[in-house]
């Protein structure tokens, strides 16, 4: 890919930043590193955790028959073979297991430095920002999935196609992008979304440019004069694919199973039956609860890209704004699901109807004006972020650690655009903003939300917002109109703002409530109290504290994430006849209505096994959705599924008697 760079690439690393610039950005990276590493086995097992850390157990202990034979619900095989490295290096616990992600994970702090020479100064310390102290990014580092070993290969892959060597950079783009397909099946879903920018620069190129480089063109170059070494490239990631599929050449229908023959048709049937169903808009909820500051810039992107737009692009957003408000207003008591065609493109509610009919031309358009501009760059960017947004919005599954994929691209050109947009249209008082200015804006933002929480909730109680608005603004008037409080450096204080914002909600997100029933992101996460019940068991067994070491059987939903927690333990059982229930001094079953717990000599007790928070859309108000943003309140109940925990008082009393033979 040709990018424009802002600095010469050749210049000194060390003399990028000025020295406050540096000790800014190393306060960053501490900061991002530490929010990653305190702690890091603190949050319970997920359900999903348990089964990844698990299969690659089973990999590690027996490689010669338990090698990984491809299932489409446990993705690729690069990530069992990655454990049988970490477990024979670093051991097999809570915290082991979750060192391989983190480490990917704090790596991709440092990219926007490497990727200095796109951005001015300021945007890289930005991203770094963004990227460092993200509640998303930190939270998925901290977690046993394949996402962030995605990203990094989509990291590597530009890298690839921009920094590389000539000599060099398919070798690197096509191992990144086979890394991909061996990692997880939305491989496929990154090569579609990039062909199609491919097939529509070239065709826009041609048709409305008359542009005679377009980047298949480019690709085209390249490939002819580094035919060997994108021969060797494409060789290279053929066997990587066939090796790991195979398993060393040793399960060779795992080969078209992963590329086809079961990857493709059991998501394209998640897809459709939407197992792990959620609105249209799921991932701005997740954005503007987790990443609100995102979100604002995201807002302000719109405004400035219209405002400093051609006119017919004024027209046009005019057009589908209002369009988007008319419609979702008819819609909004109406019931969705009785018109099939926005079922078809999963639309759940008005809500995202209203999303639906504003992203979806906006990422058109975003592409058309930029390639009119003759700036790739943005092009390219804009539309990968919007087509990730609007693609990871159709695909059935509702999954939060998907939201990460537009995230990541959405940052990128963010930082890209407001560069490009400031060099054109500079802010002359940036250094000297004043900070009177800067107490009646923010009255007049307090103003607005306040009549509009009132407006929507119709509670008198919101006019304080009102009043404090009001306030804000008579003060700041007062304070500029006799020249008081002085001035500020508007990017710097913003930096800041931003930085204690997005810390408190990565410290809320990662360790207050990490894991609970009100986190939208946990999805269905184990609850502490299941955690504390495993390692209780654990410490018993280990210590034998009742002079003996009890049994565990555990039966149904509760196996995962029970048989991570009891990895190792023979005292451990996951099946057993009713005849030998009272052998056990626990059982841990499932929960039903109206059905006995257990024989009559145990003690039970209904334990929450996972929990969730499903938000109730009919309730949410735009103050209730701004709570959440800043405190993770819910405003509708959580949800829990249930658990018998099982205690054998005679197993207790009388250990000889019960200990199984």
């Amino acid at each position: 890919m040709s990018l424009e760079q802002t600095a010469p690439p050749e210049s000194r690393a060390r003399d990028f930043f000025s020295p406050l610039e540096w000790g800014v950005f190393v306060l960053l990276i501490a900061g991002g590193l530490l929010l990653r590493w305190f702690a890091l086995d603190m949050r319970p097992f997920h359900h999903d955790e348990s089964l990844h850390g698990m299969y690659g157990k089973y990999f590690f202990d027996f490689p010669d028959q338990n090698y990984y034979r491809y299932q489409a619900l446990l993705h690729g095989p690069f990530l069992y073979n990655l454990y049988r490295i970490v477990y024979n290096t670093l051991g097999q616990g809570d915290w082991a297991s979750r060192v391989p992600i983190n480490f990917v994970g704090s790596c991709l702090i440092f990219v926007p430095f490497l990727f200095r020479h796109y951005f001015s100064r300021f945007a890289v310390l930005a991203l770094t920002a963004a990227v460092a102290l993200s509640p998303t990014l930190i939270y998925w580092s901290r977690f046993l999935r394949e996402d962030t070993l995605i990203i990094a290969c989509m990291v590597a892959m530009l890298y690839g196609a921009t920094l590389a060597a000539p000599g060099r950079k398919a070798l690197i783009f096509f191992v990144a992008l086979t890394l991909q397909f061996c990692i997880k099946e939305n491989a496929y879903v990154t090569v579609a979304i990039l062909f199609g920018y491919l097939v529509f620069e070239y065709c826009f190129a041609a048709q409305a440019l008359g542009d005679k480089n377009p980047l298949f063109a480019q690709m085209a170059r390249h490939i002819k004069t580094h035919s060997f070494a994108v021969l060797n490239a494409v060789c290279l990631g053929v066997f990587i694919y066939c090796y790991l599929y195979s398993a060393g050449f040793r399960y060779m229908q795992g080969i078209l199973d992963g590329l086809y023959r079961e990857s493709l048709g059991y998501w394209m049937h998640q897809h459709n039956i939407d197992r792990i169903t959620g609105p249209w808009l799921f991932h701005f909820y997740m954005l503007s609860w987790y990443e609100l500051a995102f979100i604002v810039a995201f807002g302000l992107y719109l405004w400035t890209f219209y405002r400093s737009a051609a006119r017919w692009v004024q027209v046009c957003g005019v057009v589908i704004f209002v369009m988007a408000l008319v419609v979702s207003l008819y819609l909004s008591d109406k019931t969705i699901a009785d018109y099939k065609y926005l079922g078809l493109l999963k639309l759940k509610d008005a809500y995202d109807v209203c999303g639906f009919l504003i992203l979806v031309p906006q990422a058109v358009l975003t592409t058309v004006v930029h390639l009119l501009e003759r700036n790739r760059r943005l092009a390219f960017f804009g539309y990968l972020f919007l087509a990730n947004f609007c693609t990871y919005s159709y695909l059935g599954e509702k999954v939060p650690w998907l939201t990460t994929y537009p995230f990541i691209a959405g940052l990128i050109y963010l930082a890209l655009y407001f560069d490009d947009y400031f060099r054109r249209f500079p802010v002359s008082d940036w250094q000297h903003f004043s900070v009177a200015r800067l107490i009646r804006s923010t009255g007049i933002i307090v103003l607005v939300l306040g009549v509009l929480f009132t407006a929507d909730e119709g509670s008198p109680e919101n006019l304080f917002w009102v009043a404090s608005g009001v306030f804000l603004i008579v003060l700041g008037m007062s304070f500029r109109a006799a020249g008081m409080l002085g001035t500020v450096n508007l990017k710097w204080f913003l930096l800041a703002l931003f930085c204690i914002y997005t810390t408190r909600a990565a410290i809320l997100t990662n360790y207050v409530y990490a894991g609970e029933a009100r986190e939208y992101i946990s999805q269905v996460h184990t609850t502490q109290e299941i955690h504390g019940i495993a390692n209780t068991i654990k410490e018993e067994i280990a210590t034998e504290t009742k002079g003996y070491k009890p049994q565990l059987l555990v039966m149904g939903e509760s196996t995962w994430p029970m048989t991570w927690y009891m990895r190792d333990i023979p005292q451990y059982k996951f099946q057993a006849p009713a005849e030998e229930y009272a052998k056990f001094d626990y059982i841990i079953r499932d929960w039903k209505d109206n059905e006995p717990p257990a024989p009559e000599q145990f003690r039970a007790q209904r334990i929450n096994l996972r929990g969730w928070w499903v938000p109730d859309l009919r309730l949410m108000t735009l103050k209730r959705f701004l709570g959440y943003s800043l405190n993770h309140t819910p405003w509708s109940p959580v949800g829990y599924s249930y658990a018998w925990f099982l205690v054998n008082p005679k197993a207790n009393a009388n250990p000889e008697a019960q200990k199984p033979q």
